[in-house]
């Protein structure tokens, strides 16, 4: 678990998920949610990169390298430039 501190609060992190594969991605967010983490998923790289276009701001992504549309790669070089 990844603590933050928000005023002496101790809260999860909040958790980017990009894996195109339905079971895997919905296992990931419900283990991380269980564990007290905000969790928010995408489905391949570039509805990745919209979520973050849109504000969220993670403590972690976890992504899959081999996706559909846009993969791992591609989604990390992306948010990188």
């Amino acid at each position: 678990r990844v603590p933050v501190d928000l005023g002496g609060m101790n809260v999860g992190a909040v958790v980017l998920v990009i894996e195109d594969d339905d079971d895997i991605r919905e296992n990931l967010v419900s283990i991380l949610e269980d564990e007290g983490h905000s969790v928010t998923s995408a489905a391949h790289g570039l509805q990745g990169l919209e979520v973050l276009r849109q504000g969220l701001r993670p403590s972690l992504i976890l992504v899959d390298l081999m996706m559909p549309v846009m993969d791992g790669t591609a989604f990390v070089r992306a948010v990188r430039s």
